[in-house]
């Protein structure tokens, strides 16, 4: 790693940053706790230490990935969306990396792109 001298922050700032993103950000804090609670109830079971322990229980009890994915998907859906998204959307980023389970940074950041007429590419992967 390069050491970075004072005078040189200000030119890295002068550009648009990156972010990375997370569900603690797109969602309230400890979404994926309610997530686990919530998949785990559906398929009656104790909850894991993570919803990805959970979910691993369920496969292995014999829960489809489809119907795994659609709980999942059916808790976050159910979720309130964090206030600060709309703040951060504003924001004209140089990059965004979400890890996040829902896609409501995806849509404001569309929106507030839009909204402004500027074309921003969004690539989902």
């Amino acid at each position: 790693m390069d050491e970075i001298r004072a005078g040189e922050i200000v030119d890295l700032l002068r550009g648009r940053m990156g972010l990375v993103i997370g569900p603690s950000i797109t969602k309230q804090p400890n979404s994926l706790d309610e997530v686990n609670v919530k998949i785990a109830e559906q398929a009656q079971i104790k909850p894991q230490e993570t919803y990805i322990a959970t979910s691993d229980a369920l496969l292995e009890k014999g829960i489809s990935e489809s119907q795994l994915k659609a709980s999942i998907r059916d808790a976050v859906d159910h979720q309130k969306m964090s206030s600060v998204l709309s703040h951060l959307a504003k924001l004209r980023w140089a990059t965004v990396i979400s890890a996040s389970l829902d896609s409501h940074f995806d849509d404001s950041f569309r929106a507030e792109s839009d909204r402004r007429g500027i074309a921003q590419t969004v690539t989902e992967i």
